[in-house]
């Protein structure tokens, strides 16, 4: 995924928030918000990664974003 509808392969919860904060087609809806928390908790370890990409699985299903996993 990227501006011109490319691909952006997303590893960590690093990788996933700038990907939700840079990159992502909306920047409103709870799932979209959700995610966000998630990846940031996740990179404090307060959650598990899991939980991180859960999140951000729902948000791209919200915004309608293909993903490869």
């Amino acid at each position: 995924m990227s501006d011109t509808g490319g691909y952006r392969r997303v590893n960590t919860a690093q990788d996933a928030t700038e990907t939700l904060l840079d990159h992502w087609p909306i920047r409103d809806g709870e799932a979209y918000l959700t995610a966000i928390q998630a990846c940031l908790d996740a990179i404090m370890e307060r959650v598990h990664p899991q939980a991180a990409r859960n999140a951000f699985i729902k948000a791209a299903e919200e915004a309608g974003v293909s993903l490869l996993q």
